[in-house]
């Protein structure tokens, strides 16, 4: 009877040891997920493919990898999940480098994750040659905002015949925002910001949904952002719909523009006042920034915005560069595919994206 009383407690033990191993297994197993779904993010802009195994995930990238970048990037969520990066080893191989990274906890690989990205070529010799023409001088640079796009598809037609560069500013949380945003921001000439509603100075004017106000506290305006940017996917940057009000508070503009920074996005400012402290602000963070030089179509008339174009084209003469904001109008896209018909064959005249303008800042 004493025998049998030991036996069963032994069994007992076990039993209960092996629980506790398969609880740990499964906690981990669910941590891992939890990694799984964050690592693509992690490597937007690589196009990576995935090749999946237990515990083994393989990513093709088309680019070459910034190992130092990615690994503090990967540092956040490995904490969050009480993971480390154990190993890290790069391995040469025919026609690719594949980086290999051993997740794990106590010494032990839990995760390993491997990416490949293409090995860089070897560039050819270049053969010198004396010019056959005398080089001409750097053009200048036109950028072109259309703001106000999301209401409707009206003037897509007229949009897709006009073959210059052109950013599409479009207002958050309209009824085709979204599909305008993924339509136009996968075309090579096109670039997507997000036209941020902003608070004016006239009380009187009608707001758009999810207006940022000055008496907001700092958590609204995170959340109407975050709301905002999930509606206009593909944005490479931001601009103030209207906000002659906002664009004045130093604690609003703050907290956008740290948003903004932190999710690597421009801002480009209306200049719906001068009293503006948005250039200040980006140039404190050091980040991407551009602002508007002409208003194309502030006047419904084809012969005075034909006038504005001209008055963008010289300034852009004059200083190197230009931004011009018109809007999602019919007569506006008429005027700037007449003037780039027009403009086609002055090499002196470059129509490009409001991102390449950001770096004179």
């Amino acid at each position: 009877m004493h025998k049998r009383y030991w036996i069963i407690i032994s069994l007992g033990l076990i039993l209960l040891g092996i629980v506790f191993y398969l609880g740990v297994l499964s906690n981990d197993r669910i941590k891992i997920e939890e990694l799984d779904l964050e690592v693509p993010l992690l490597l937007d802009g690589y196009a990576a493919q995935e090749k999946e195994a237990l515990f083994v995930r393989e990513y093709l990238l088309d680019k070459p990898l910034d190992k130092d970048l990615f690994t503090d990037k990967i540092k956040k969520p490995l904490a969050q999940k009480g993971f480390e990066l154990l190993e890290y080893a790069a391995e040469p191989q025919k026609d690719k480098i594949s980086h290999t990274f051993k997740i794990g906890r106590g010494g032990r690989a839990l995760y390993i994750l491997r990416l490949k990205e293409p090995k860089p070529r070897l560039k050819e010799p270049e053969v010198s040659k004396r010019p056959a023409v005398v080089p001409r001088r750097p053009a200048s640079k036109v950028a072109i905002v259309l703001d106000d796009w999301g209401y409707n598809m009206r003037n897509i037609a007229l949009l897709d015949s006009i073959d210059i560069p052109l950013t599409l500013s479009i207002l958050p949380s309209l009824p085709y925002s979204k599909r305008i945003a993924v339509r136009e921001g996968q075309k090579e000439n096109r670039e997507v910001i997000l036209h941020l509603p902003m608070e004016p100075g006239d009380e009187t004017i009608r707001l758009e949904k999810n207006t940022l106000l000055t008496s907001m506290d700092k958590d609204k305006v995170l959340l109407l952002m975050e709301v905002s940017l999930s509606t206009v996917p593909n944005a490479k940057g931001a601009s103030n719909h209207m906000g002659s009000k906002a664009t004045q508070d130093e604690t609003l503009v703050r907290t956008v523009m740290d948003e903004l920074e932190k999710r690597d996005l421009y801002f480009l400012d209306s200049l719906a006042t001068s009293g503006t402290v948005c250039e200040k602000e980006a140039k404190g963070r050091g980040m991407r920034f551009a602002k508007r030089d002409v208003f194309l179509d502030n006047v419904a008339d084809k012969k005075y915005i034909s006038g504005q174009m001209d008055k963008l084209i010289g300034q852009a003469r004059r200083n190197g560069s230009a931004v011009g904001i018109g809007h999602d109008r019919r007569l506006t896209l008429e005027v700037i595919k007449e003037k780039a018909k027009q403009l086609k064959d002055d090499y002196e005249i470059e129509f490009v994206l409001t991102s390449e303008l950001t770096e004179r800042f």
